[in-house]
């Protein structure tokens, strides 16, 4: 089989084929689509400054190389899309013949965009299809360790000299977690090896971003490996056979640490080479290019012919969806929201068979579980004096509002989420929203989401007397499991601030960031008279129960303390946490009086780290002498909300 690429034939390099790109389909590199070129630079490895057009003409990047960059860059947007069809196949659900209308009028300056839910499936469908042809992975299990073979480095003691590389490998193996910032590619002062090294860092990463996708936790990625088959392809099998990036592929490499080991070696290689002398350097430089290339060789190539790549690309810059990818992102948060509320008979609304996304307002949704109800609305605007935010004048439109009746009430607002796709934040205009929309919705909490990166000291520009119900949530897109995951919990405390823990939705797993000192305080009335908080750790090196007879120390392992034990109520205990251990961190309630029972008590025990906080009221049903209350994984942050009535915590 002749594994070259014909894509070759078309053009002579990547420059060509981006201005292909730029004139075909509407590219806006200066502003809209600043973001897509700045993501195409590190996906390619290439130099953060310099014309972007002049350096893929220079660099020695091959055009399928480049194309399946392109694709892998805007694959977020195809996900968007299939969550967008899904929605909107429920909205139809109860129609007649099961073709929704949509229509979008997000911006106001922008002709309108009307579709029906037939015609959505099929541009779904050729996305799907010309995006598919060269995301195709063509690497399998042996290729994959035969690549690491000739990088990586097994020696673990070995410190490397870049600090960044060092916190990543040091995260991965130590805390068992993916670390949540990237790496730049090694380089080692010899042009023909750091090009290989760019393109096996590209495969590197595209590992590491597939894996990352199931939880920041490894352990969650290997358990659904070994859930699956696991009869994984090898050597060069036909293309229909060829192993897709599925967790069995992934989660059985990672057992074996393939990511930090590569990673390891790819730097320690690197820095090693760069301090040799010349001669010595480029024989070794040699040797490892060599070798690198015969793995490259072994790797099948996308096959497309010259007409068909011309073609399929128009076929897709041309689809109406590509063209109104910007707003796409906006509506594709609907679908985000709408999955927190799952389980609560939400009704999404439509007018005369039409389901409408407006910039001057539109009620998308209604929850009726809730007493009162709850609404979704688009664009709802109310008046707000003297805002902030540049271009507000006298009145605040967040993108998503959950409001209860009356809706006309700024103060019936329970959450306010505001949708932007800056590849880079804007710190001023962040945070100048947040204020705004805080001070405009006085008991709601805000959210702003954020396509690209979002730094949480942006919230420090927030107007102290409303940054407490501010957010920030960066990368948040599809893929971004735990920036999904903390939007989600977002919405459930929003839902719980406002209608108690049992208000009918699922809120048993939380994110928390452990960057600073943890408080657990329980208080409760005068019966029952005595409650004891009890804190178990459960970590690798070491297990602890604090309690009564047992208050341990802040000073030392497991810096961990109880600071009283009140034996009358009403009362209040305080357990502090002053370091984090990497384990698991059972927080239960025991009732010591026995009599009367902990079901209604009242109690509540809420956990404080930083400006997040979490509340757990005791349940209302149940029978034992201990209230089970969370867990809290600190290797990943995870809180999981088990809130019963025990006769046994652990």
């Amino acid at each position: 089989m002749n594994n070259k690429s014909k894509i070759s034939e078309l053009m002579r390099n990547p420059s060509d084929v981006w201005i292909f790109l730029k004139t075909q389909g509407g590219l806006d590199t200066k502003v809209y689509d600043a973001s897509l070129v700045e993501e195409l630079r590190s996906r390619l490895s290439l130099p953060p400054t310099g014309d972007f057009e002049n350096l893929l003409g220079t660099e020695d990047i091959s055009i399928e190389d480049f194309v399946t960059a392109f694709f892998q860059t805007i694959q977020p947007y195809a996900e968007m899309m299939a969550d967008l069809l899904r929605m909107f196949e429920k909205a139809g659900a109860k129609q007649t013949d099961k073709n929704l209308a949509i229509l979008f009028r997000f911006d106001q300056n922008l002709p309108e965009l009307s579709f029906d839910l037939s015609h959505f499936r099929d541009w779904l469908e050729t996305w799907t299809r010309v995006i598919g042809r060269y995301l195709t992975n063509m690497w399998n299990y042996d290729t994959l360790w035969a690549l690491n073979k000739v990088l990586s480095e097994w020696d673990w003691s070995i410190r490397l000299r870049d600090a960044e590389a060092q916190r990543w490998v040091s995260e991965y193996l130590e805390q068992q977690v993916w670390p949540d910032f990237s790496l730049s590619a090694p380089r080692c002062d010899d042009s023909g090896l750091d090009q290989r090294l760019n393109r096996a860092w590209r495969v590197w990463r595209k590992v590491v971003e597939e894996s990352s996708k199931y939880d920041r936790d490894r352990d969650v990625l290997r358990k659904t490996a070994f859930e699956q088959p696991t009869d994984l392809p090898s050597g060069d099998l036909a293309d229909e056979h060829r192993e897709d990036w599925s967790p069995s592929l992934l989660g059985r490499i990672d057992s074996d640490h393939w990511a930090g080991s590569f990673a390891l070696g790819a730097y320690h290689k690197a820095e090693t080479l760069s301090v040799l002398p010349s001669a010595k350097r480029r024989q070794r430089a040699s040797e490892l290019r060599s070798s690198l290339d015969d793995v490259f060789e072994r790797v099948p190539k996308v096959q497309v012919e010259r007409e068909t790549f011309i073609r399929e690309l128009q076929e897709f810059l041309k689809l109406p969806i590509w063209q109104r990818r910007h707003e796409l992102y906006s509506a594709w948060i609907s679908t985000q929201l709408l999955d927190a509320l799952e389980g609560t008979s939400v009704r999404i609304h439509q007018v005369g068979g039409t389901l409408v996304f407006s910039f001057s307002g539109t009620h998308l949704a209604t929850a009726d579980s809730f007493d009162p109800r709850l609404h979704v609305w688009t664009e709802l605007r109310s008046p707000l004096t003297a805002p902030v935010g540049k271009g507000r004048k006298k009145a605040i439109q967040p993108d998503y509002s959950l409001i209860t009746d009356p809706v006309t009430s700024p103060e019936a607002s329970i959450l306010e989420v505001e949708c932007k796709q800056y590849r880079r934040p804007s710190r001023r205009n962040f945070a100048d929203a947040l204020t705004d929309y805080a001070r405009g919705r006085p008991n709601a909490l805000v959210v702003l989401v954020n396509y690209g990166a979002a730094s949480k000291s942006i919230l420090d520009s927030v107007d102290p007397s409303v940054r407490d119900r501010t957010s920030l949530i960066g990368e948040m897109r599809p893929g971004s499991k735990l920036a999904q995951e903390r939007f989600r919990r977002i919405v459930k405390e929003a839902i719980y601030r406002r209608y108690g823990l049992t208000a009918g939705m699922d809120v048993e797993q939380m994110h928390i960031s452990l960057s600073n000192i943890g408080q657990i305080h329980l208080s409760w009335g005068a019966l029952p008279p005595d409650l004891d908080l009890y804190l178990r750790i459960d970590a690798a090196a070491m297990a602890d129960e604090i309690y009564y007879s047992h208050m341990g120390s802040m000073d030392k392992e497991p810096w961990v303390q109880l600071d009283t034990d009140i034996q009358s109520g009403p009362g209040t205990e305080t357990i502090t946490i002053t370091r984090w251990i990497n384990g698991k961190y059972h927080c239960a309630v025991h009732n010591y009086s026995k009599e009367p029972s902990l079901a209604g008590c009242g109690a509540h025990v809420t956990f404080t780290c930083g400006r997040e906080q979490r509340q757990f009221q005791c349940p209302l049903e149940g029978t034992g002498d201990w209230w089970s209350v969370f867990v809290l994984d600190a290797r990943t942050g995870k809180i999981e909300a088990i809130n019963k009535i025990v006769h046994r915590p652990w």
